[in-house]
């Protein structure tokens, strides 16, 4: 530790004097001094300083030094293809408000960003230096080139796309999709001319959960004009190409639109003259809508990047024409599947991953299409649909179903009907009313809550007898008040000996989940459950099943749990939501191990609480001895003596645990970058690995494989205050991480904690 402090000492040395040498530098007399040109290339050597005089100011840029050259030497066998890194001075004619930049070799260093300009590194001479040379000997050749930066194009958040949910959009990346978030003005580049971007709506649609590797895009292909952190992206609108005028006198942005959307398909062509603005817009303007498709399907026939399909129509179908185009790109794919009816079209487009299949994409891109232009205007991103799947369902009723969005004043969720059911589920019908059988899931807002609640008082009121009607009393004023939390706490205590219906709690879904169960009034098993949501109304699950109750009760409490995940990920249906370990009964939490296993882990007897929060969904046990209270928004590793912590953190807290680790790891491990670079990207697995494989020399932790388990579960133990504290931690299907902690008093057995951990592992697993 000592030498690592005196490591940051001299490094903070060296940040003082390069601060006291910068004003200096940035004065001092150039070697060479030009007039530049923007989007001209031009070559700097160290002291070279270049001015530009383009609007919309003076500016003059000076390279200061080389920071480091670390590519491989000429003729060198190397495992990394290494960097070079160079100092710039950027600033005003005047030298007021100077700032210092690095650009380099590495694709996410080549370009740097200075108010309304961008500079790029396009060479570097020598292309990589001799074996053994010092590159402070080395005469350097650069060769920028500084443009206009594009309009920053910020995104806006929406509540909702129109007839497009994060459960289609999952489908169409085939990777979990950011529900929560959607982006309304989703533009895709090249731009025909920046300026343009200002009439522009753009396309409502859904970003991919992992954040961009790189930033700095290749501005030729098609990419992500609008500013997203997230490398991929899905968008699916209703757009006209009616030129209606508002008052001021300015068009309809959908007009422009389908222009900007066919700029993107003619930037692939190299034999485009430019005139896709021109042409298009006088088409418009003649009424001539085809002529859209026309140029979608020459340009992208012309392009090397592109295929283009015109898509056979059914007898029924109304369209007029269909279009579908996939464009192969250096990161991954784009593809746009485009339909018109007269004056409107229909657009689903997606920038894709490699991993993405052409066939995939298109079969769903035509399921969503088919929806788009329905106008009922219904909210089909409801709760339940992205939360709950159609496997997680059957399971419950005992038969494949159905699904559908439904929403009215009532509530707003998913209904599941029996496929041989054969009826369309009404869009508005948010009831737990069947044909024969089904479920129904989402929430119920307030007002419509508190009616919900009345009516059940009511009904086991009716079927059986209250002695204690201070208690009823209790329970009615709690609703008028809106304290569901209390309303639904005192009808689990009350006693009910309702002839009909059986109450019960059921702690390890809410601690306030009231679960009901009895029969309809066709004599099947039915139930309702309820808790309250902390935003404001109840999460509601009903459902008229085949089977007993008591058959089914385990995934109808996981269910449950799945519509209060904090950050839903909604995937696509070709991907197993987690886990690696599954859940048998009541929520994930306090299913993966029982009490008994957890008794064996700590060496006495527990008492358990499921626990959930953005950190996790999981169980914390504690000795029946400690009388501590666990709050069960407490997803932490702490106890007051010692206790266990078991579940599965979602990505991004699996992300920022592992980082934390590593920066704990700084100065104990070789080379942390592919480590740091993997949990970047979200592979939680392939860090987990990498953690296995390293050689950490630390006195304060231990870190070690379990490949009794497997090879990405890596075991972290050190002592904290006296305490024994282990981590175990290992990847999941779906990106998550499942986190056992254990805390054992200072005379704990740490090695028959390991050695019960490992055991109930390999039994769960195998």
């Amino acid at each position: 530790m000592t030498q690592r402090i005196s490591f940051l000492r001299f490094i903070l040395l060296l940040f003082c004097l390069s601060q006291l040498l910068i004003p200096k530098l940035a004065f001092a007399v150039p070697l060479h001094q030009d007039d530049a040109a923007l989007e001209t290339p031009f070559t700097v050597v160290i002291g070279d300083e270049v001015k530009f005089v383009d609007p919309p100011q003076t500016l003059y840029i000076y390279f200061a030094a080389v920071m480091r050259d670390k590519r491989c030497a000429i003729n060198a066998e190397c495992a990394k293809a290494g960097d070079a890194l160079f100092q710039l001075f950027v600033g005003p004619e005047n030298r007021q408000g100077t700032e210092i930049f690095t650009i380099g070799t590495a694709p996410d260093q080549r370009l740097i960003h200075y108010q309304d300009y961008e500079i790029e590194l396009l060479d570097v001479d020598p292309a990589a230096p001799e074996p053994g040379e010092n590159f402070i000997l080395i005469e350097y050749h650069l060769t920028l080139v500084v443009r206009l930066a594009p309009k920053e194009i910020l995104p806006i958040v929406m509540d909702n796309c129109r007839n497009f949910t994060p459960y289609d959009a999952a489908a169409i990346l085939q990777e979990p999709v950011n529900g929560e978030a959607p982006v309304g003005n989703v533009l895709f580049g090249p731009l025909l001319d920046d300026d343009l971007a200002e009439e522009l709506s753009g396309l409502c649609g859904y970003t991919n959960l992992a954040p961009a590797s790189d930033t700095a895009r290749d501005k030729g292909q098609t990419y992500v004009a609008t500013a997203l952190d997230h490398s991929h992206v899905v968008v699916a609108d209703h757009l006209t190409a009616d030129i209606l005028y508002a008052t001021n006198g300015t068009m309809q942005t959908d007009w422009f639109d389908l222009i900007a959307l066919a700029g993107v398909v003619s930037a692939a062509n190299p034999n485009d003259d430019g005139s896709t603005f021109d042409y298009l817009y006088t088409a418009f303007n003649a009424g001539d809508y085809a002529s859209l498709m026309d140029l979608l399907y020459a340009q992208a026939s012309a392009s090397p990047s592109f295929t283009v399909v015109k898509a056979p129509l059914a007898p029924d179908d109304p369209h007029d024409e269909v279009l579908w185009l996939w464009q192969t790109l250096d990161n991954g794919y784009f593809s746009l599947l485009i339909s018109r009816q007269d004056r409107d079209f229909d657009v689903v487009a997606a920038l894709l991953g490699p991993e993405a299949e052409e066939k995939t994409v298109r079969g769903y891109a035509q399921v969503i299409l088919a929806k788009l232009g329905e106008t009922s205007g219904e909210n089909n991103n409801a709760t339940a649909c992205g939360s709950l799947t159609v496997d997680d369902v059957a399971r419950i009723v005992g038969e494949p179903v159905q699904v559908q969005a439904v929403a009215n004043e009532q509530g707003e969720g998913c209904k599941y009907t029996p496929i041989t059911d054969q009826l369309t589920i009404d869009k508005a019908d948010f009831t737990g009313r069947f044909q024969t059988h089904g479920l129904l899931a989402g929430i119920v807002p307030p007002l419509a809550a508190q009616r919900l609640l009345s009516g059940i008082v009511e009904e086991l009121s009716n079927t059986g007898h209250v002695t204690d009607g201070d208690a009823l009393d209790a329970i009615l004023n709690a609703i008028q008040s809106d304290d569901l939390t209390q309303a639904l706490t005192l009808i689990n205590q009350l006693t009910w000996d309702s002839t009909r219906w059986q109450v019960e709690m059921l702690p390890q879904v809410s601690i306030d989940a009231a679960f009901l169960s009895g029969e309809s009034g066709n004599g099947w098993p039915q139930f309702f459950l309820l808790y309250s949501r902390p935003e404001g109304g109840l999460y509601y699950l009903t459902g008229v099943l085949q089977s007993e109750i008591e058959q089914v009760r385990a995934d109808i409490s996981a269910a449950a749990h799945l519509l209060t995940v904090p950050t839903p990920e909604f995937l696509p249906p070709s991907i197993t939501p987690p886990a690696t370990i599954t859940p048998t009964t009541g929520s994930i939490g306090c299913t993966l191990f029982s009490p008994a296993i957890i008794t064996a882990i700590l060496g006495e007897p527990v008492r358990e609480q499921p626990v959930l929060s953005e950190q996790g969904d999981g169980c914390k046990y504690i000795p029946q001895s400690d009388t501590t209270e666990i709050a069960p928004g407490d997803f932490t590793p702490g106890f007051d003596t010692h206790g266990a912590l078991v579940g599965i953190m979602p990505k991004p807290a699996a992300q920022w645990l592992l980082s934390e680790l590593v920066d704990t790891l700084e100065g104990n491990v070789d080379d942390l970058t592919d480590l740091r670079a993997a949990i970047t990207e979200g592979k939680i697995a392939d860090a987990l690995q990498m953690l296995n494989s390293a050689d950490v020399q630390s006195s304060q932790l231990q870190l070690a494989p379990v490949p009794e388990v497997s090879d990405d579960m890596v075991w972290i133990h050190s002592e904290e205050e006296g305490y024994l504290l282990s981590f175990f931690l290992r990847g999941q299907t779906d990106g998550s991480m499942l986190i056992i902690a254990v805390q054992l008093p200072p005379e704990g057995d740490a090695e028959a904690m390991y050695a019960a951990v490992v055991e109930a592992l390999t039994v769960q697993v195998n």
